[in-house]
Parts: C-alpha cells; sequence; structure tokens
C-alpha cells in the first residue's frame, strides 16, 4: 500500500506542466471498501493487480498506518510557505520507522520523497 498525499488523483499540474511522476497514471477506477476498511485493503492487497495507492486522506492514511497496511510514503513537498494546514501526521498517529528509498527534485523546486516502512514485526 502506497500513501500519497499529494492532494490529487494522479495529476501533478502543480509540477511542470503535468508530466507523470514515478509511474502515476491518470485513472477513473473507484473501489467502496465498505465499513471493515482495514478487511478490504487485506484483501485487495492479497489479490492480483499491482499496487494500491492512496491519494490525500490523512484519515485513511491513519486508519491503515494502525494496522501495518502502508508500506510506502510519498510526501510532496512544495517550495512554498503558507503558515497554516492540515497536519499529514496528525497527534496520536501510529509510530512506524520509515526509510529514505528516494528523492526527486522537480525543475521546479518540488521535491518528491520516497520513504519505505521497515519491517517492526
Amino acid at each position: 500500500m502506497r500513501a500519497c498525499p499529494s492532494g490529487g488523483k494522479a495529476r501533478n499540474d502543480g509540477y511542470d506542466g503535468g508530466e507523470l511522476v514515478g509511474g502515476w497514471e491518470r485513472s477513473t477506477e473507484a473501489l467502496l471498501l465498505g465499513p471493515d476498511v482495514p478487511a478490504a485493503v487485506r484483501e485487495l492487497r492479497a489479490a492480483p493487480g499491482g499496487e494500491i495507492w492512496v491519494w490525500g486522506s490523512t484519515e485513511l492514511i491513519r486508519t491503515l498506518a494502525e494496522h501495518k497496511l502502508v508500506d510506502v510514503y510519498r510526501p510532496v513537498s512544495y517550495p512554498l510557505v503558507l503558515g497554516t494546514g492540515k497536519r499529514l501526521f496528525s497527534d496520536g498517529f501510529p509510530l512506524a520507522r520509515l526509510a529514505l528509498a528516494e528523492t526527486r527534485a522537480l525543475p521546479t523546486g518540488v521535491l518528491v520523497n520516497t520513504y519505505r516502512r521497515e519491517a517492526t514485526d
């Protein structure tokens, strides 16, 4: 499971003219997970079909992190200070040890960092 809190679906219009980053593709597929989100995600992970991406939902990311269902975090940093905003990792977010796997600097100054969750089980 990958968590990508960049806010958009798969477009990165704020980067450099809409270039797709890291193999992200435009998609219109969606799936209603039902009342037991962790169980539904475990079922999806067990099925063939590639990666599962979460875009911009801090509550969903937190729920999945509590159940150790996020393997990769890919936060995107923009060279802009707003002075306000919603925190990605709110108080009480479950502890996760992360290892930096990759950093990409785009021509606009945007940084795309990839962190993998270290196994702690």
